[in-house]
């Protein structure tokens, strides 16, 4: 393609996107459409088209344009697989048609034909996996909270261990969740470390 369309098509897809900051689904919708007739391979154009479409199967259609386009793109795969999930629940048939190394290309009823990655994306763990050094972190703290009992003795040594293993992780630059595990644990061990000390205070005093 050439230089003048080059930027007609950028143009359009600013105007597109302006529609769509503006309220304007239709227009922003319309505009993707003449962008995607016009160059198949205008992958941000599919994406703004599937975005702006009132139609799951028009949607599916887009985003299979894009996977097909790039096979590598996870969140767009995932998008795709959701919303296949919900069609087929809708109607379960599927028309098989043909199939390469890397996807099938079915029919959906009514007139939809789509390219679909044979492998399917796994999805998110919920909870989010911990990491090695999460679960020594959260270890230490279960040990300084069971270092409470007797006096206390335990926990003087276990929530240092806790806050330090916390702080490591903290320098990892850890996951949103991970964060906030290691965020609660320090605050937790830093608290039961001055309740260990004073335990421990009224057990030595007892002692005297």
């Amino acid at each position: 393609m050439h230089q003048g369309s080059t930027v007609s098509s950028d143009q359009l897809l600013q105007l597109a996107r302006q529609a769509v900051r503006q309220g304007d689904q239709q227009t922003a919708h319309q505009l993707c459409v003449q962008l995607t007739r016009a160059d198949p391979t205008n992958e941000p154009a599919w994406l703004w088209r599937a975005s702006t479409s009132e139609s799951v199967d028009e949607t599916i259609a887009a985003l299979s344009a894009v996977v097909a386009q790039d096979p590598s793109n996870v969140v767009v795969r995932r998008m795709l697989q959701h919303l296949m999930g919900l069609r087929l629940q809708r109607d379960a048939f599927v028309g098989y048609v043909a199939e390469s190394d890397q996807s099938y290309r079915i029919y959906l009823p009514p007139e939809l034909t789509i390219e679909h990655p044979k492998d399917r994306i796994p999805a998110e763990p919920f909870p989010p996996a911990r990491s090695a050094l999460t679960a020594s972190t959260l270890r230490w703290l279960g040990w300084s909270i069971i270092g409470l009992i007797p006096s206390g003795l335990g926990t003087l040594i276990c929530a240092p261990m806790a806050v330090a293993t916390a702080l490591k992780l903290l320098r990892s630059r850890p996951g949103s969740a991970d964060r906030q595990r290691a965020l609660i644990v320090l605050a937790l061990a830093i608290g039961l470390w001055f309740i260990a000390l004073t335990f421990a205070l009224i057990f030595l005093l007892h002692l005297s």
